[in-house]
């Protein structure tokens, strides 16, 4: 069967990989957005979708079997889901911690959100739906993710491979460290062989029992503002992220952030 989608790199020293996004209708109520990858052409795709969903009840936003990717997408589609500002989180490092704020975008939905995670959901994907939650925006069904989410760099080595070690640690604003723990869901529902040959869809169809219900979201806390950082400061990678080298050097941390 062929695969609709399109080949992107996420940065130097990178393969190219298959980037697919799909926006869709579940019902009248409901939209649901399914992307693979963290990168950057999902930003407008997934503000096309909002503008598709801007009448919608709620989102589905399924994150099983992605495997992360730029973490300054995390900025621009959490941006896209609150009407303040979120504390998605903290990176700490050797030198001192910085917090991982999103702010609003001008086009944002404020309804209802779920999403669906499993072992294979990875990185940026599991800080986007932990940050996301614990700002009490969302509530989470699937199985417990992979646990990989710590901050990295690459550096070439002379004999031509790469080499990719992690620079830094991430806890999420309510103190849970990712690594090696992975994100917990709030309904964990499993998927099965059964479930595969009939075809049917376990993780949607409670997704759409707990949208149908209602009772099971928590209510949205007080939006402060995000301390402002010092004027011409450098910020340095932020936690789930890969950071291509610059050369010769690998210890300037500066360009897009990759995990």
């Amino acid at each position: 069967e062929r695969l609709f989608g399109q080949r992107i790199s996420i940065g130097e020293n990178y393969p190219e990989q298959f980037l697919r996004f799909e926006s869709r209708s579940l019902s009248s109520d409901v939209g649901y957005i399914n992307f693979n990858l963290f990168a950057l052409p999902i930003i407008e795709k997934f503000c096309g979708a909002l503008t598709e969903f801007k009448d919608k009840k709620a989102i589905v936003i399924d994150l099983r079997g992605n495997i992360g990717g730029i973490v300054g997408t995390i900025y621009a589609l959490s941006g896209m889901l609150t009407d303040g500002s979120l504390d998605m989180g903290t990176s700490i490092y050797i030198t001192g911690n910085e917090r991982m704020i999103a702010r609003s975008k001008a086009k944002n939905f404020t309804g209802r959100i779920v999403f669906l995670v499993d072992s294979q959901t990875i990185s940026a994907a599991e800080i986007f739906s932990a940050g996301i939650r614990e700002n009490d925006r969302a509530l989470i069904v699937g199985e417990r993710t992979a646990g990989e989410a710590l901050p990295s760099i690459t550096l070439e080595l002379p004999t031509g491979a790469v080499f990719l070690y992690p620079i830094a640690n991430f806890k999420t604003a309510k103190g849970n460290f990712l690594e090696g723990n992975g994100v917990t869901p709030d309904f964990v529902v499993s998927l099965d062989r059964k479930d595969l040959l009939l075809g049917t869809d376990p993780h949607v169809e409670k997704a759409l029992a707990l949208i149908a219900e209602d009772k099971a979201f928590p209510t949205p806390g007080v939006r402060l503002p995000p301390p402002m950082l010092a004027g011409g400061q450098i910020r340095p990678p932020m936690a789930g992220s890969v950071v291509p080298t610059p050369k010769p050097a690998p210890s300037v941390y500066q360009g897009n952030s990759m995990q």
